[in-house]
């Protein structure tokens, strides 16, 4: 449940959606998805890049772009 990102949607106040990119289905070390967020009238969207990924265990991921930079 935690690394099927496309049903983020369902549990986050603020991310709304996010998709696998590039032709992946699922995660693994490497893989990037997209999610997209909004709070009011701000919306944005963030490239995420799995770091860890131990089916079980563990599931990690850092975010790239925006203003501010964030991680």
């Amino acid at each position: 449940m935690l690394t099927d990102v496309t049903r983020v949607g369902e549990w986050s106040h603020e991310c709304h959606s996010a998709q696998w990119s590039d032709g992946v289905d699922g995660p693994r070390v490497g893989a990037t998805f997209t999610g997209s967020y909004r709070t009011g009238r701000n919306r944005w969207s963030r490239v995420c890049t799995v770091t860890e990924c131990v089916p079980g265990e563990r599931f990690a991921y850092v975010t790239s772009g925006g203003f501010p930079p964030d991680s």
